[in-house]
């Protein structure tokens, strides 16, 4: 009897050990308004400790707010009013590269710079031949790199500059030489790869670059157009490097009615010298141009565009939307972290964080709703496939790329299991369109293209 009672109060015991490991792995988005204005760039030290640059109240305000627990609270740590006639410094980037050391890149080739946390900061013109301090990245506390104007208009070559004492001091190294055409063009964003090998993007109308140097700028390899689009300008890029050999790249086209954006993920093992296209998409509902990417080891990754999270678990191959954060259409800004980010960014002031969510926060399992959606094309209808995990209406409907309902509301009784619906889609003209399933409060959207 006693041996009983011991076995199973070693039960109960494991049960609720389990039941507390389980609900403290439970995080959700949480977001809050804490500029009126833009957000402008955003960095983390790690999960707990972030800034990010924003406007307040007027576009020539700058300011740094600073979190320590996650994103949950902010507080500002840096003030730039820019009261007539002083002109507040935007900023464009921004680094916590250790405890102590945080460091931003602003107009007028000024590097601000804290080495107490960010209690105090200094400024520091690095070099005066150029207006714009540009895109700076950090390969690790002591190694960076800016990507700045050309010093003279025509000149053929960029002037990167570097540190390697966590942005105290730079020095210029050789840029890329480029052809004539385009000598008025300007590394637009790109990474600091490993201490002495950058790479950086630069777009020209429907043409792009991309430049590597692996010896501190004495050589550059060049790729213009490595990437085949479909259509449209490749209008920006942005690069992820996990270590100093593996990388991704996104490209995002032009948007164009009717047609959508091209989107190419591109992922590279022998640190950018090759990269494969790993996945190819036209269809905008699910990406639509990845804003910011990063992954936290070689198979699992987050890309964020328009207010969405998107994932990829199998090193880009495929993308699925985890979430639909910040107002549709926004600017998304992700910390560039070497872990999951757990900080977004968006427009309007808009912070979005993961938080724990307490067990009296935590919904039952059967408001889970529907799981994810399978469209496909069967003659002059769409069949539509879908998981419910419980018994509530679902509401199915469809809308076109300018957002108009051309497939009108439908109901149909929800039971746990598989689900399926047709609609009819024979008045529907070629184009892309998008079906939306919604149980309860969860909805799923998918993006299907109908060829005539």
């Amino acid at each position: 009897m006693k041996l009983l009672q011991y076995g199973w109060s070693l039960f109960m015991v494991c049960s609720f050990c389990a039941s507390v490991q389980i609900m403290a792995q439970t995080r959700e988005w949480k977001v809050q308004k804490i500029v009126e204005r833009g957000i402008s760039c955003i960095a983390c030290l790690d999960e707990q400790h972030c800034v990010f640059s924003g406007q307040e109240t007027q576009y020539d305000d700058t300011y740094i707010f600073q979190t320590v627990d996650g994103g949950k609270t902010w507080r500002k740590i840096y003030a730039d009013t820019g009261i007539f006639p002083k002109r507040a410094l935007p900023l464009h980037s921004l680094a916590w590269i250790s405890p102590d050391v945080i460091v931003a890149s602003a107009d007028s080739s000024y590097i601000i710079r804290s080495v107490d946390g960010g209690k105090t900061w200094t400024k520091n013109q690095i070099y005066d031949g150029f207006y714009y301090a540009k895109p700076m990245y950090f390969c690790d506390s002591l190694h960076g790199v800016v990507f700045e104007d050309k010093e003279i208009a025509n000149e053929e070559s960029s002037h990167p500059l570097i540190t390697s004492d966590g942005g105290a001091t730079w020095q210029h190294i050789p840029g890329p030489k480029e052809p004539i055409e385009w000598s008025q063009t300007v590394i637009q964003t790109g990474d600091c790869i490993a201490p002495g090998k950058y790479i950086g993007y630069t777009p020209k109308l429907s043409e792009y670059a991309i430049s590597r140097t692996t010896d501190y700028g004495k050589t550059w390899d060049r790729m213009f157009n490595s990437f085949s689009l479909p259509n449209g300008t490749a209008w920006y890029g942005n690069f992820f490097f996990l270590d100093s050999m593996n990388g991704w790249f996104t490209l995002p086209g032009k948007f164009q009615k009717g047609y959508g954006y091209p989107m190419v993920i591109a992922r590279t093992q022998n640190a950018g010298k090759t990269w494969d296209v790993v996945f190819q998409d036209t269809l905008p509902m699910r990406l639509g141009g990845f804003q910011a990417i990063a992954f936290t080891d070689s198979l699992h990754g987050i890309g964020t565009t328009s207010g969405r999270i998107c994932r990829t678990t199998d090193g880009g191959a495929s993308w699925s939307v985890d979430s639909v954060l910040l107002e549709k259409g926004s600017v998304t800004l992700v910390a560039q972290m070497k872990q999951e980010p757990h900080v977004v960014t968006g427009g309007g002031g808009l912070i979005a964080y993961l938080s724990e969510v307490s067990s009296a926060e935590q919904p039952p399992p059967a408001s889970k709703g529907i799981g994810e959606i399978v469209v496909r094309r069967i003659g002059e209808y769409l069949e539509i496939n879908f998981a419910s995990e419980h018994a509530t209406p679902v509401q199915v409907w469809g809308d076109d790329l300018q957002g108009q309902r051309v497939i009108t509301e439908r109901t149909i009784a929800g039971d746990p299991g598989k689900g399926k619906i047709r609609i009819d889609i024979g008045d529907l003209p070629s184009g892309v369109y998008f079906i939306t399933v919604q149980q309860g409060k969860e909805q799923r959207t998918e993006g299907v293209q109908i060829v005539r």
